[in-house]
Parts: C-alpha cells; structure tokens; sequence
C-alpha cells in the first residue's frame, strides 16, 4: 500500500497482489481470475479531508472519495470515525459500505470462471468492506 498526503489530499494505491484471505489458491484466485490483477495491479482511493479542523479526540465523519478499480472510477462515501491525538489518526468504518463488482465493471464472466473453479459454489458479486488505517507523525 502506498499512501501521499498533502494539504489534505490523500491518494492511497492498494495492491490487489497484497488481498491476504488465508487460504493461499483463494488469493491467487481473486487476483488471477476476478480482479485480473496482472492488467489491472492496483485500487487507488483518493480524496480530501482538512485534518487541521479535527480538534483532538474522536469524530465521526463522512469521507468522500474517489475509487478506481479495474479501470473504472467510482464516488463512495466512507463513514468513518477518526480518532485524533497529537502522534497519530486513526480511522475506521464506522459501517461497512458495499462494493459491486459492476460498479467497476468486473465482468460477470469473471464471477462465473471462480465459481467454477471452486466447485461450482455460488459467490457473490457484492463484499461489505470495511477499513482501518492508523497514520503515525
């Protein structure tokens, strides 16, 4: 994962090749079949937030952002809670949004190839996603 912050611009790449589900084929599955990792490596989430404003102490708050995902980009709203001191930020959901996979234009066929490979289980094109990210002066 890189991350850049700036006057409180923030663009945060996530490598697909780092999604950790346990199960190691599982990973190689996502990545090979599903996201197409090898043409499409990375989700880039960008985005401004003025974490001068934030008083220490706990907020919660609703981020907007730019997702980028298999060549499509998508608004999403994170609500999130921060919490602020003087050495650190730390955000999580505060609940999970979920992600469509033809939101980005993942085609259908991809779902149906891992279902396959996998025995033939029905999956689903929709994950809730949740973060949390802890940023250190």
């Amino acid at each position: 994962m890189v991350i850049f912050f700036a006057f409180g611009t923030f663009n945060i790449a996530i490598d697909l090749q780092g999604i950790q589900t346990g199960i190691p084929i599982r990973n190689t599955r996502l990545n090979d079949v599903f996201f197409e990792s090898a043409k499409f490596q990375d989700v880039n989430v960008s985005g401004r937030v003025n974490w001068g404003e934030l008083d220490e102490g706990s907020h919660k708050l609703v981020i907007p952002a730019q997702v980028t995902l298999f060549g499509n980009t998508k608004s999403i709203d994170f609500p999130v809670v921060v919490l602020k001191t003087d050495n650190i930020i730390m955000v999580s959901s505060s609940a999970p949004i979920i992600i469509n996979a033809s939101d980005f234009g993942i085609p259908s066929e991809n779902l149906t190839k891992l279902a396959a490979l996998v025995g033939g289980i029905s999956i689903s094109d929709k994950v809730p996603l949740t973060l949390n990210l802890t940023f250190k002066k």
